[in-house]
């Protein structure tokens, strides 16, 4: 029995996309091996709490996540403008301030942290710590450990993408790329063992890692497992749409569903969004002119989850100009709901995934919408294909938890 010790951000109850991959995968080496978490505390939270067999510890998070927080919470046009003018101002005098150490800003964050991880290293005699990148601040508190603790084994699970699909037409974007570059192969360098998601397999094969090749493995999302609940009735005889997840206008933009909802036969469906990002007010917009369109506000995992299985179809939203794949639809097959997904982008990276799932309408919002409201009406009267849990298995065992838990079990010292 080994001592895992993982750094991340927000991972539980409310978590970041990154926080809830690497809880997923502490939950199966918990099974076996004594796991704990240092991550970022959200107001309200408590500094220490045992979770599924996991014992989890947290710092404040930063103050621009603090504001941000608070400006979601907020209720009045005026307020609203002024918390988010004063993030943004702290945010880009951190920035300003670390630039030669970007993309990290946040001295005293990290110091918090790096003290809670290295007490945590010497009374539970840690043997392995699993770097969770993005943040960077993971790699930077690991980096200071290995310091102080010469015979840890640090793995380093990185579910985003660095130095990968930067711009670099821009001098900002070249120093940008560079920047990233010096900090993936210091990461790479420090690091005993790799993670990295299989999207980007064809870029670290290239001859800039070759040096790494033999630490690297290659995993995917863990977010798909069979997932049952039992769920209460309703005496509501409408058909209930969820989205659940992060907005932003210029990656995952909701304008196209509400318009299409907007132009379904009224009082027969109602739309949910469990969501943060900048699409609130866009949202809280077709609500005043729709009824049914309401926009809820983010919720923690487990009530999402509960949302998920209430709704009588999912709804995910493909990124715009981004190949990188959204965690959540690995969760929303793991319902057998029926899921729709709206296409934006010709390269979107959730679709190879959503093909192989049969409970699945596309519809793209570049297509005509009446014709598209049609395929949704025909779809809603379908009746949901029986899921194949042993092929589906199959096909996304990279995806399964444990997968990415035995690689690591499998290298642990």
């Amino acid at each position: 029995m080994k001592n895992v010790l993982f750094l991340t951000n927000c991972c539980h109850p409310v978590g970041s996309a990154n926080g809830i991959c690497a809880l997923e995968i502490a939950k199966c080496l918990s099974k076996d091996h004594n796991v704990f978490i240092v991550c970022d505390r959200k107001r309200g939270e408590n500094e220490y709490y045992k979770y599924e067999n996991i014992d989890i510890y947290k710092t404040p998070q930063r103050i621009v996540d603090d504001l941000f927080d608070f400006y979601e919470k907020t209720n009045g046009k005026y307020k609203k403008v002024i918390i988010n003018l004063i993030r943004i101002v702290v945010q880009k005098t951190q920035q300003l301030i670390c630039s030669f150490k970007y993309p990290f800003y946040g001295w005293i964050h990290l110091h918090k942290q790096y003290r809670l991880a290295n007490d945590i290293c010497i009374k539970k005699n840690i043997d392995t710590v699993i770097v969770v990148v993005h943040p960077i601040e993971s790699f930077i508190i690991a980096n200071r450990l290995i310091k102080r603790h010469k015979n840890l084994n640090l793995v380093l699970y990185s579910l985003d993408r660095f130095s990968y699909g930067i711009n670099i037409d821009s001098i900002m974007g070249r120093f940008k790329s560079k920047k990233m570059i010096n900090w993936e192969k210091e990461m790479f360098k420090t690091c005993d063992m790799l993670l990295i998601m299989n999207a980007y397999k064809n870029y670290y094969s290239q001859m800039l890692f070759n040096e790494f090749r033999n630490k690297i493995y290659y995993t995917d999302i863990p977010l798909y497992r069979k997932l049952e609940m039992e769920i209460k009735q309703t005496t509501n005889d409408k058909i209930r749409f969820i989205y659940s997840g992060a907005l932003y206008s210029d990656i995952r933009n909701p304008k196209y569903l509400c318009e299409l909802f907007n132009k379904l036969p009224k009082n027969k469906f109602i739309l949910d969004f469990y969501s943060r990002g900048d699409c609130q007010k866009l949202i809280e917009s077709y609500s005043e002119i729709n009824n049914c369109i309401h926009c809820n506000g983010y919720v923690t995992r487990e009530e999402n989850i509960n949302n998920l299985f209430s709704s009588d179809i999912i709804v995910s939203i493909g990124s715009i100009n981004c190949d990188m794949v959204p965690s959540k639809i690995f969760e929303y097959m793991s319902t057998g709901k029926k899921i729709m997904h709206i296409i934006s982008y010709d390269n979107d990276a959730a679709v190879p995934y959503l093909r192989k799932y049969p409970n699945v309408l596309f519809i793209d919002s570049r297509g005509n919408i009446d014709e598209n409201i049609d395929k949704l009406l025909k779809f809603i009267e379908k009746k949901e294909s029986e899921i194949d849990d042993k092929l589906l298995d199959k096909l996304f065992k990279m995806n399964k938890p444990d997968y990415t838990a035995k690689l690591i079990e499998n290298n642990l010292k």
